[in-house]
């Protein structure tokens, strides 16, 4: 009971003393003092709002990026629409023609390997055709989506998305371009191979012999060829880089390479 009495005493002049300190203290000591307890809150929050406000050189940059990869999808999907349909269409037409025409092709006519793979690839290209030219566009629908964050006030968190989407485009690119190597470096060494063995074996009649190292050949210049367009970068990777440097985004010209990618061969390119 007394050392509980004690300490409720030593506790209320300890807190009268507190008191008593904090009143006589100067005006300015007190704001002074006010002023450093709540200074990290005020500069917090006013660099919180000034992180908030977009570069407009940055925001500028951003856009003609957006504007140049959405054009450039444009123009690809219809190219690559109009040469699958193309193709597809030929594949019918051809297939048909070698089907009812015996007497213009001799054996060839009828319904051979050559037909049936014709028909087979054919609804393959014309339905990768149609979706080239009506498909949903990735960077077109990323362009709706910066018009429409451009209507209000754009922050700087809503622009470092847009930025990360591009960089992780371009990485995917980077990736997929040594991908593309190591793949190029394998087909390569069994092309040669295929006809190194193709003309050291004696036991091969002189046709098999000419399919093999022809073959052979066909895979090494298919490797090489892979190999070395896996050294051009692609135009995702030149506008980012180009945004970093703070440079407009490239609009040079038509420029179309063929790509070979793990699982896809294609056509990419500015336009």
């Amino acid at each position: 009971m007394i050392v509980n009495r004690l300490l409720s005493n030593v506790r209320g002049v300890l807190l009268l003393l507190g008191l008593l300190f904090f009143v006589g203290l100067p005006d300015s000591a007190a704001a002074q003092l006010a002023e450093e307890l709540t200074a990290p809150d005020e500069a917090t929050a006013g660099a919180t709002s000034s992180d908030r406000r977009a570069d407009p050189a940055t925001v500028a940059r951003m856009a003609e990026v957006l504007e140049e990869r959405a054009r450039g999808e444009r123009v690809s999907s219809t190219v690559n629409g109009v040469i699958n349909l193309g193709v597809g269409a030929f594949l019918i037409g051809s297939s048909l023609w070698l089907a009812l025409d015996v007497d213009a092709f001799g054996g060839f006519g009828g319904p051979g390997p050559g037909v049936i793979t014709g028909l087979a690839v054919a609804p393959m290209m014309i339905a990768s055709g149609i979706y080239s030219l009506l498909g949903v566009q990735s960077n077109g629908d990323r362009l709706l989506r910066w018009r429409m964050a451009m209507n209000g006030e754009l922050s700087a968190i809503e622009l470092g998305r847009f930025e990360g989407e591009l960089r992780a485009e371009a990485n995917a690119a980077r990736v997929s371009r040594w991908g593309s190597f190591a793949l190029g470096v394998g087909i390569l060494a069994g092309g040669l191979v295929t006809m190194i063995l193709g003309a050291a074996f004696e036991d091969f009649d002189d046709e098999f012999r000419a399919i093999t190292i022809g073959g052979g050949g066909g895979f090494a210049v298919i490797g090489g060829v892979m190999m070395g367009t896996s050294f051009l970068e692609s135009s995702v990777e030149q506008m980012w880089r180009t945004y970093q440097r703070g440079s407009a985004a490239p609009t040079a010209g038509v420029n179309v390479r063929p790509v070979f990618g793990l699982g896809s061969v294609g056509l990419v390119g500015t336009f």
